[in-house]
């Protein structure tokens, strides 16, 4: 990607994406301008260009930015509550997106960071996705670390994928885990790492097979918004899935970001976890 002649500013949420995608941006000689949401945004962040709004407020970051020349905007991090619509406060210039922007909140995760990317847009920013900046964190198709599936984890990763799409259409979770031909949890508003911590205590219960390992998939919502909420993993997701006996994760290739890639590849290969990237639709197809 060519990063002269622009200038990149980053909303800032938690989690280790918004420091990989400053980190990569100062690289190439330019020193991103930072929205930090407040209680968010890791401290690390402030050695940048930094600005620290609350969430309600978030609003006030496209005056801000504008103001300081930037062009080009990412979306980057969780947030783990939504904003209160009676505490919104936006600049008067923002006044007439204020109904929109408080309609959105009546929606899912997807509808609303979908309307915030509309409204930055209107005001001449050009909105991108984390993988534009790091295209070498985009998972490939097929196998990334381990071995590819086999023939006996179809029927389990044809129900998975059915249901990760279903929670996907209604914009309830990106992930499911399944077992056999069961699904076994589904990814809600608590994300990804939280899923797998209740598979654990399950398997902790005895209420799975211990001799049968259970399969994470992690894909994109249909028709989702990369540019603002694409699906990642982790190491922190590796350890998840070790605590749960999962030994297999499948992610939609070409739409999931692995993050610290070194560090969660090797995490994997340690704990005999293979990492896989799918087309989604081949797995809802007779083997």
């Amino acid at each position: 990607m060519t990063f002269a002649a622009k200038r990149y500013g980053i909303i800032a949420g938690n989690g280790l994406l918004p420091l990989t995608l400053a980190q990569r941006l100062s690289e190439t000689g330019f020193q991103p301008h930072v929205i930090g949401v407040e209680g968010e945004a890791d401290p690390a962040l402030g050695q940048y260009h930094y600005q620290s709004l609350a969430l309600e407020k978030i609003a006030y970051s496209v005056p801000y930015l504008k103001s300081k020349g930037v062009t080009h905007v990412v979306f980057a991090g969780g947030v783990r509550r939504r904003p209160k619509v009676s505490s919104l406060r936006v600049p008067l210039l923002l006044w007439p997106d204020l109904p929109a922007v408080a309609s959105a909140l009546k929606r899912g995760d997807d509808g609303l960071l979908v309307a915030l990317i509309k409204l930055f847009e209107r005001h001449g920013l050009i909105m991108l996705g984390a993988h534009s900046i790091l295209p070498d964190h985009v998972t490939p198709f097929g196998v990334v670390t381990g071995v590819k599936p086999a023939a006996k984890h179809h029927a389990t990763l044809s129900r998975g994928v059915e249901a990760a799409k279903l929670i996907g259409k209604l914009d309830i979770g990106q992930a499911v885990v399944a077992l056999g031909k069961r699904v076994i949890a589904v990814e809600g508003i608590e994300g990804t790492d939280q899923m797998l911590s209740r598979v654990a205590q399950l398997r902790e219960q005895g209420r799975l097979d211990v001799k049968a390992a259970p399969i994470l998939i992690k894909i994109a919502k249909p028709g989702q918004e990369l540019r603002a909420d694409m699906p990642v993993i982790g190491v922190t997701t590796i350890a998840g899935c070790k605590a749960a006996g999962i030994a297999l994760i499948c992610v939609s290739a070409g739409t999931t970001l692995i993050m610290d890639v070194a560090r969660t590849l090797e995490a994997a290969q340690l704990a005999g976890i293979s990492v896989f990237g799918i087309n989604p639709d081949d797995w809802l197809k007779d083997p």
